[in-house]
C-alpha cells in the first residue's frame, strides 16, 4: 500500500508538468496566429464592386450605425427596388448603394450622407461606383447620352429629370430603377424614397419628365424595363 500511494504521488505531478506544458504550447500557437492575423488588414465588404466603409466613405449607412438612426421612419412605407436579378453589373451597383440610404432626410444643398437634396444624392450615388457627375440637376441634364422621355425606353441607372413648370428647365433629378420605379431624394421634408411612376402620385413625375440622361454604359444585352 505505501510503494502504490508512492507511485501515485509521483506520477501525479508529472502528469500535472504535461498538461501544463501542452497549455503553455497551445496558448503560444494561438497567441502566435493571432498576431499573425491581426497584422492583415480584413477587407471592406463589397456591394456587387461597390466597395463600402473605406475612409473615404466612412459615414454610408450600410456599415454606419450613427447613420442608420438618423434615417426617418417614413422609409418604411416606401416601395423596395425591383428585382436586380437581371440588371447589369453597373446599374445594380449604382442602386444597390442608392437603397442604402433609403430613409436619408432631405435637406436643401445637401450632399451627404447626412442629408441629400435630388442632385446631391445622384452626384454621391454614382461617385461610389466610380463614375463623376456635375453637382446640381442642370449640370448633369449635360452628361451622358439623351434617352426619349418614356418608361419603356428607359433602363435602370438612367437619370430622370423633371421640371414642375414650363419656365424652370429642370427643378428636379431621380435615378430610374426599372419595372417603372425611380429611387430619389423627394423633396422638402421627405427622404430619399422609391416611388412607382406607373400609378398614384408616382404619375405626377411622368406628366412632368422633361428628360431621360443615360450615364451608365448600355451593355450589349440589356432589355428595357
Amino acid at each position: 500500500m505505501i510503494r502504490i500511494s508512492f507511485s501515485l504521488r509521483r506520477r501525479r505531478p508529472l502528469g500535472f508538468a504535461l498538461a501544463a506544458g501542452l497549455a503553455l504550447a497551445l496558448a503560444g500557437q494561438a497567441e502566435a496566429q493571432s498576431r499573425s492575423g491581426a497584422s492583415r488588414p480584413r477587407p471592406l465588404p463589397i456591394i456587387g464592386s461597390v466597395r463600402i466603409g473605406g475612409n473615404d466613405d466612412a459615414a454610408h449607412p450600410y456599415t454606419n450605425r450613427a447613420a442608420l438612426a438618423t434615417r426617418s421612419r417614413r422609409a418604411l412605407a416606401s416601395l423596395d427596388l425591383p428585382s436586380l436579378a437581371n440588371v447589369d453589373m453597373a446599374a445594380r451597383n449604382v442602386l444597390l448603394a442608392a437603397r442604402g440610404f433609403m430613409g436619408t432626410p432631405y435637406v436643401w444643398g445637401g450632399e451627404t450622407p447626412g442629408g441629400f437634396d435630388c442632385s446631391g444624392f445622384t452626384k454621391y450615388v454614382f461617385s461610389l461606383t466610380g463614375v463623376a457627375l456635375p453637382r446640381n440637376s442642370r449640370q448633369q441634364l449635360a452628361s451622358g447620352m439623351a434617352v426619349p422621355t418614356s418608361l419603356s425606353a428607359l433602363a435602370p441607372g438612367d437619370l430622370i429629370f423633371f421640371a414642375a413648370s414650363p419656365r424652370q428647365p429642370v427643378s428636379h433629378v431621380g435615378i430610374y430603377a426599372g419595372e417603372g420605379r425611380m429611387i430619389h431624394a423627394s423633396g422638402r421634408g421627405r427622404v430619399v424614397m422609391v416611388d412607382d411612376l406607373r400609378s398614384g402620385s408616382g404619375r405626377w413625375y411622368v406628366d412632368h419628365m422633361v428628360a431621360v440622361r443615360r450615364i451608365l454604359p448600355t451593355p450589349a444585352t440589356a432589355v428595357a424595363q
